[in-house]
């Protein structure tokens, strides 16, 4: 446990130096990361001292650099981002109730087929072996369709259907 006097101690006093209060913050994390010398650089391209850049940049430091697409994928935050943006649920919806395939859900989402793939064994999901492996719930009997005039809504409710 650290502690600090409070800055507005020194309200009103003539301090050696530059105020570190004065430093541009976003001008300042660019040009850190510019450098092979961040500090220093940085101290002389804002005008002011080593110790205030400093200062500023315990206070404040830089925020960390996006992963690159490598990174994330290395450290798992693709599918961390895939779990978060396809639930289970939706998962499920789109590829068992939609019948959209892999290609088509990473063309929606924007996540791989890799990705897709190993979230849906994660979820427990069957995956298909390929655009063959549709199997239909039920069939029409063509004979019995063709010599039924009845409605949509007849057919629906008197329909022979046949688990496949």
């Amino acid at each position: 446990m650290t502690w600090q006097p409070p800055a507005t101690l020194l309200a009103g006093l003539s301090l050696p130096g530059p105020d570190p209060a004065h430093v541009d913050l976003p001008r300042l994390h660019q040009l850190v990361r510019e450098r092979q010398h961040p500090v220093q650089h940085a101290a002389q391209v804002l005008g002011t001292t080593v110790e205030a850049i400093r200062h500023a940049l315990d206070k404040h430091p830089a925020p960390a650099l996006p992963l690159t697409q490598d990174a994330a994928r290395a450290t798992g935050r693709i599918r961390q981002q895939a779990r978060q943006a396809i639930p289970a649920e939706r998962f499920t919806r789109l590829y068992l109730d939609e019948h959209r395939s892999l290609q088509q859900i990473a063309t929606l989402t924007g996540f791989s087929r890799r990705v897709l793939t190993d979230l849906g064994k994660e979820y427990g999901i069957p995956l298909r072996e390929g655009p063959k492996d549709y199997k239909r719930r039920g069939t029409v009997e063509r004979a019995w369709s063709s010599s039924n005039t009845s409605t949509a809504a007849g057919l629906c409710q008197t329909s022979p259907a046949k688990p496949a």
